[in-house]
């Protein structure tokens, strides 16, 4: 809390790179979406989920960077006040957010069957996988599953996106 309270400014870089990740992947996801032939129902929910996703996690964000270091000022009943609303930016970033990105990504992935290869498919379902394992890190106190689901899922998304890519070209 004393390290918020001075408000450092790699705090809100950090957080503020993260919310550009998240306008990068629903703009990924807009971009399969199009290419994709014809008006597959279930690749257009994909990009509905990522977008409501990308709405919880900048709410979350803005809450990391404007109202955990307004908290983290002095006194005990700053505390639970600091508590509360970092228990509610990391459940909503991780838990809802997550959650709705890792099930775009199942929709998006069913809608690629046929139109990529294995290696795409199963990268994109490693990353269903993970980022499930990744949203039930936002609800149970566990920091290393939190640090173990948070790799996988970024590695393996980030691979899913270059053979996507890759296969569609």
């Amino acid at each position: 809390m004393s390290y918020l309270a001075a408000r450092p400014a790699a705090w809100s870089w950090g957080w503020g790179i993260w919310m550009l990740c998240a306008l990068v992947l629903v703009a990924y996801m807009a971009a399969l979406r199009r290419v994709l032939p014809g008006d597959p129902f279930a690749a257009q929910l994909a990009l509905v989920l990522a977008a409501t996703g990308m709405a919880v996690d900048l709410l979350c964000d803005v809450t990391q960077i404007q109202i955990l270091p307004l908290a983290a000022g002095a006194g005990p009943a700053r505390s639970e006040v600091f508590l509360a609303f970092d228990r509610l930016a990391s459940a909503g970033g991780l838990t809802v957010a997550n959650g709705l990105y890792t099930l775009g990504v199942l929709l998006m992935n069913l809608s690629l069957r046929g139109a990529v290869r294995a290696p795409a498919l199963l990268a994109g379902w490693m990353s269903v996988v993970s980022g499930s394992a990744l949203a039930a890190a936002g609800l149970l106190p566990s920091p290393l599953l939190l640090q173990t689901a948070t790799g996988l899922t970024i590695g393996f998304y980030c691979l899913w996106t270059v053979l996507v890519a890759r296969d569609l070209r």
